[in-house]
């Protein structure tokens, strides 16, 4: 679809630096962001070429995001990330509760 913006949702536990932000070509891009979730948008319709640009998107906590934009036909209305280290931590913490549940005195 063109002119379609995207969503780009960060980790709920990473907040976007005061002055976070930096694109490539802000002339033809829309940027529009909150604390934790930064929005997208070409500001001109599909044509022969496809506009690409880069975006930069730092966190306080975490990580920095590098960004290659494109406009096309083709586009993903919401984009966020699967992070492998946070689930592993997650599931230790669940296996050690029903560990220590399991070493409880039964009654």
């Amino acid at each position: 679809m063109p002119l379609s913006s995207t969503s780009i949702k960060l980790n709920p536990d990473e907040h976007i630096k005061k002055h976070g932000l930096s694109i490539g070509d802000s002339e033809r891009w829309k940027v529009e962001a909150t604390d934790q979730e930064v929005r997208v948008k070409p500001l001109e319709p599909l044509g022969a070429s496809v506009m690409t640009t880069d975006l930069d998107i730092a966190t306080d906590n975490k990580r920095n995001y590098l960004l290659v934009l494109r406009s096309q036909a083709n586009y993903s209305p919401a984009v966020s990330w699967y992070y492998p280290d946070d689930v592993r931590t997650q599931l230790a913490v669940y296996q050690a509760a029903l560990k220590a549940r399991s070493e409880e005195p039964a009654q």
